[in-house]
């Protein structure tokens, strides 16, 4: 057993060990996400230095820089670039111009609409004719 001093006593210590442990875990903690933060820092710069440079080399070349519609970044020679951008245009004025092939469209979904009620109405009239059959044998 101990007495009420001895016990205090050691609480004590055990406290301040605590403390002590608590800090150090803290600041080793404050330590690494700022190495995390220079890392990071870095790796920017450096992402930038590589897209100047890269841009810089394409350009001097005569590349046009091209950015898809997923984002990606292609250096294309005008010529290209050119041919990407006519084929660009016509394939929208293709989309919106083609009115006949959402007449057709309409058109062939009538026709399955029909053919469907067309085929419930004989199987409800199938039905109907079953249940004449089974009553009249009742």
């Amino acid at each position: 057993m101990l007495n009420p001093e001895e016990e205090k006593e050691l609480r004590t210590k055990i406290q301040k060990e605590l403390e002590e442990k608590n800090f150090k875990s803290v600041k080793e903690q404050k330590k690494r996400k700022e190495q995390y933060d220079t890392m990071l820092e870095r790796e920017k710069m450096i992402q930038k230095i590589i897209i100047e440079e890269e841009e810089k080399f394409y350009q001097s070349r005569g590349y046009v820089k091209y950015t898809s519609h997923t984002g990606n970044i292609y250096w294309l020679t005008p010529e290209e670039y050119e041919t990407k951008m006519s084929r660009r245009k016509t394939r929208r004025k293709k989309k919106h111009d083609s009115k006949d092939g959402k007449t057709t469209k309409l058109v062939l979904d009538w026709k399955y609409l029909i053919a469907l009620i067309s085929i419930l109405g004989i199987g409800l009239v199938v039905i109907f004719l079953l249940i004449n059959f089974i009553s009249k044998l009742i």
